[in-house]
């Protein structure tokens, strides 16, 4: 992957980040298990002040957060950029931004063998 994206503006860093960050929350946590959700929730609990910490189900949408906080709820849709048909979509424009940069590549190439031939003749 690292190949793939390395022309890709913005994106060339992606598989190191993803990998650094794994190998960052094994040596705190140890390998990926089952039971990984359920270590961090407590260890967030563990160092945020009961006062200032508010666990809410992320499927409830505004009003939970939105009661902690004591605002109004706001009249746009709950995000949800962090569930799987947005990794997903995710995963499917860094491809395709892949195959752009690398389609622009190769034609780039192409028109500069097909006038460097036409030159030399």
């Amino acid at each position: 992957m690292q190949y793939l994206l390395a022309p890709v503006p913005g994106k060339r860093w992606y598989p190191y980040l993803v990998e650094e960050f794994g190998k960052q929350q094994e040596e705190v946590f140890g390998p990926m298990g089952p039971g990984r959700m359920e270590q961090h929730n407590d260890y967030v609990r563990s160092v945020t002040p009961e006062q200032k910490l508010v666990e809410m189900e992320l499927t409830n949408g505004w009003h939970p957060l939105c009661k902690a906080l004591n605002v109004e709820v706001p009249e746009e849709d709950f995000p949800r950029v962090n569930d799987a048909d947005a990794v997903e979509g995710l995963e499917k424009q860094i491809l395709l931004e892949a195959a752009k940069t690398w389609g622009l590549i190769i034609a780039g190439l192409s028109v500069g063998v097909l006038v460097f031939g036409w030159w030399r003749t």
